[in-house]
């Protein structure tokens, strides 16, 4: 049988790959939106924000059906390949990117530095508070999730935590171990608390921050 340890693993490995991703994604993307002008830039970002209001629920078929023929169901690429981006962060760091003064890129580009150089070198850092919030966000999202990684898993030794607690809880030899089950419940809950607790401040900040400027 799975300990809870290795689905707990499981979980840490998915949220880490997911938040690293989307954080990435996320900045360069929104790098492009804020400091390039390039065809069909607007039309872009309009898809780009109108998915925002599509539930990801209305995508489980096509992306279950496109994994499976992946032969990626009960991997971490299955787990993990459909929320290496995220709209939302894009939209968040556009519009942070969008609030530094463009002097500060014309003065780099007078200096000789690069769009690479300017981004990690100057945008980066100004932009902490904003990055650190969507990582927040990010790591609290893939942890939480539910849905999708009951099912595109079916496997003991790939489920999630938040999976395994509920496998925990219908399983007959388990069913009564409650104290077992609080403690799998508790386990899940620390990172989440822990985050929220010590970062909060800064989600608030990050977000606020994020809207300055259209």
């Amino acid at each position: 049988a799975t300990t809870f340890g290795r689905i707990v693993i499981n979980t840490f490995i998915q949220t880490g790959i997911i938040t690293a991703a989307q954080v990435q994604f996320s900045i360069l993307a929104g790098y492009a939106f804020a400091m390039f002008e390039f065809k069909f830039k607007n039309a872009l970002f309009a898809i780009l924000i109108g998915s925002l209001i599509v539930p990801f629920e209305l995508t489980f078929i096509p992306n279950f059906l496109l994994i499976s023929d992946l032969g990626w169901a009960n991997t971490y690429a299955g787990l993990t390949v459909p929320f290496l981006a995220s709209a939302f962060g894009v939209f968040m760091m556009r519009q942070f990117f969008l609030s530094i003064p463009r002097d500060l890129y014309d003065a780099a580009k007078i200096d000789g530095a690069s769009d690479w150089k300017y981004l990690w070198a100057v945008m980066t850092p100004l932009s902490k508070g904003a990055i650190s919030a969507f990582t927040i966000f990010a790591f609290l999202s893939a942890w939480n999730q539910y849905l999708w990684p009951l099912i595109i898993t079916n496997e003991e030794n790939m489920r999630t935590a938040q999976i395994g607690i509920r496998f925990f809880l219908v399983n007959q030899e388990r069913a009564t171990d409650w104290g077992a089950i609080m403690a799998g419940a508790v386990i899940v809950m620390i990172p989440t608390l822990l985050v929220f607790i010590v970062a909060q401040k800064q989600l608030v900040k990050g977000i606020a921050a994020s809207g300055l400027k259209g």
